[in-house]
């Protein structure tokens, strides 16, 4: 607690030079409230019945002195708790799961100044987006409320046994190395072979006149076999996950696999290796598998020249990216030094679109969950799995304020999202 002193009116004495002086014949202060709520979060537990997650906890709450939040509805509030349940990513605010408050009625009001209570609560899946609890590590933000602070308390708890790690075999291993091989021949192929950091085998590529690959080799091991290339070394790099090391047994040419799809597509603008200007465009592409044999994809990309900060409404220019996910990986990308320059003052990317590709696009779920708040929408344009455009805005003037919408990956455009909205990718397949 603190006080401000606040002066009274100066006393004017006609002697130079006190004839302007301030006088405290008596003390005026303003008390200033620095007071914040305390309190703790013990005996945290969760079981689950069939949907229903049951969650346990103890909480401790202590006015301190402070001044309590109360609600509009005259409600004090003393906690609120929010979950991110395993396996989602996603920012702030986390889904709120419970909130516990006390009636104060009419004023005058009556504060509570402590608050001990062991509270069990039961809720469905769908609060959080899903469709069950999985098993796994769940977290937990729980906020002790003031009117001026929040105490945040962070805590953990587990849903099913803790999974045994099963032990990793034993894998070939190297000193890897990054590099990158460029054709210098525009008319002739040339081919570059390595060994693989993942299991020790050799690699052989064709380079195509003009292009260049990168890759992650065994350091030394990479050669020219025939044509013309040039080798740089650009670094250290990390393996993927080791494959099983192949039987003696001739193995068939790896082949396209049905069943995989293309989860998100996307493009972007990015300085080059070691640059600072975002001037070229990137593309990348996720598959919902690895993929056995090389795939290619091509985006069609609509953007504003030569700024950062484009008005999307005016005419776009169209710059078309091929990219490859390589075998035995589940994602592409078409960066630097081989993505395309598009201007050195930057450029404002509006579209991505599809074009074609060695697999479909995929289709998943998104959760839209429009704000109550007068005036605050969301908006969005999405393209459905049957390949229809649609539209769809919702707030605080519609009936429901949350929806499930089944989308084309990377068709999702936000328009507008309002503070308390929500726009979330499940990752649950649908069609």
């Amino acid at each position: 607690m603190s006080k401000r002193y606040i002066p009274q009116t100066p006393n004017n004495d006609f002697v130079y030079p006190n004839n302007d002086r301030f006088e405290y014949d008596e003390e005026i202060v303003h008390e200033i409230n620095n007071n914040v709520v305390s309190g703790s979060i013990t005996n945290l537990a969760l079981s689950r019945s069939g949907s229903l997650l049951r969650l346990q906890y103890t909480i401790v709450y202590d006015r301190n002195g402070s001044e309590p939040f109360v609600s509009v509805n005259d409600f004090q509030q003393f906690v609120s708790v929010h979950v991110l349940a395993p396996n989602q990513d996603y920012f702030k605010p986390w889904r709120m799961i419970d909130s516990r408050a006390q009636y104060l009625g009419p004023a005058p009001y009556t504060y509570t100044d402590n608050y001990s209570q062991s509270i069990s609560v039961n809720r469905d899946a769908s609060w959080v987006g899903l469709s069950e609890w999985p098993e796994g590590e769940y977290v937990f933000e729980f906020r002790i409320q003031g009117l001026k602070q929040n105490l945040i308390i962070c805590d953990t708890a587990q849903l099913g046994a803790i999974p045994t790690p099963t032990p990793t075999p034993t894998a070939f291993s190297c000193t890897c190395q990054s590099y990158t091989a460029t054709n210098d021949s525009l008319e002739a192929s040339a081919e570059v072979e390595w060994t693989s950091c993942e299991d020790g085998l050799t690699i052989s590529n064709i380079i195509a006149p003009g292009t260049g690959i990168g890759f992650c080799a065994c350091i030394g091991s990479v050669s020219v076999r025939s044509g013309s290339a040039t080798i740089e070394d650009i670094g250290s790099c990390t393996p993927s996950t080791p494959t099983p090391t192949p039987t003696s047994t001739p193995t068939p040419t790896p082949t396209l696999q049905p069943g995989i799809c293309v989860t998100n597509y996307a493009a972007s603008m990015v300085p080059c290796i070691g640059g600072t200007l975002d001037e070229y465009m990137e593309g990348s592409i996720e598959l919902s598998a690895v993929t056995p044999a090389a795939a290619t994809f091509e985006l069609l990309v609509g953007y504003i020249d030569g700024t950062p900060s484009g008005n999307c409404g005016n005419p776009l220019v169209y710059e078309t990216l091929t990219v490859t996910v390589e075998a035995g990986q589940s994602s592409g990308l078409l960066t630097c030094p081989y993505a395309p320059f598009i201007n050195s003052n930057g450029a404002t990317i509006c579209t991505v679109d599809f074009v074609t590709g060695d697999y479909p696009i995929c289709c998943t779920y998104y959760f839209l969950q429009g704000s109550t708040m007068s005036g605050e929408l969301v908006d969005v344009d999405y393209v459905d799995c049957a390949g229809n455009p649609q539209s769809l805005t919702i707030g605080w003037n519609s009936t429901p304020h949350t929806y499930y919408v089944c989308v084309q990956a990377g068709s999702m455009v936000i328009n507008e999202l309002a503070p308390d909205g929500e726009v979330t990718n499940t990752g649950t397949p649908c069609n």
